[in-house]
């Protein structure tokens, strides 16, 4: 019977331990030990409005791309930034820029593609140089017919 009792403390001890070692106090408590490190950063990278990315775009028609950068990496961090239009195997810059983000801050950006096709599918891409991130979308493209509308 003691021998339960005594287990029952070990597993009751064990269970309040990592219940506490979940909360905010208990993970500055680990750190403070070396027990456990901060967790690493990161950074966001996404569209801001995925579902007004165009489908099908004209040649020689612009239209806007925005998107969002988010920095958790714990530190301010300057971020360089391109939008590149890649069709046929080429890529080819639109737009780009740098930007500084405090941590914990985001931005969002927006830039302008001129499609430059003779139709079939392009890939838009937003790609950051460091940390190396990127996203994209396909968009159909139709030729330019000359014609105005």
């Amino acid at each position: 019977m003691r021998t339960w009792r005594g287990w029952l403390i070990v597993v009751t001890v064990m269970l309040a331990a990592a219940g506490v070692a979940q909360t905010r106090t208990g993970q500055a408590l680990l750190r403070s030990a070396g027990i456990v490190s901060r967790p690493p950063g990161y950074t966001v990278l996404a569209f801001t409005r995925p579902d007004k990315l165009p489908l099908i775009v004209a040649s020689r028609t612009k239209f806007s791309v925005s998107f969002m950068v988010r920095n958790v990496t714990g530190a301010d961090h300057d971020y360089r930034w391109a939008l590149l239009l890649a069709y046929n195997g080429r890529r080819r810059q639109q737009g780009g820029g740098h930007l500084s983000l405090a941590a914990g801050r985001a931005a969002t950006l927006s830039s302008t593609v001129t499609m430059a096709c003779s139709g079939g599918k392009a890939r838009v891409v937003v790609s950051l140089s460091s940390p190396v991130e990127s996203i994209d979308f396909q968009t159909e493209c139709l030729p330019h017919t000359g014609r105005v509308p």
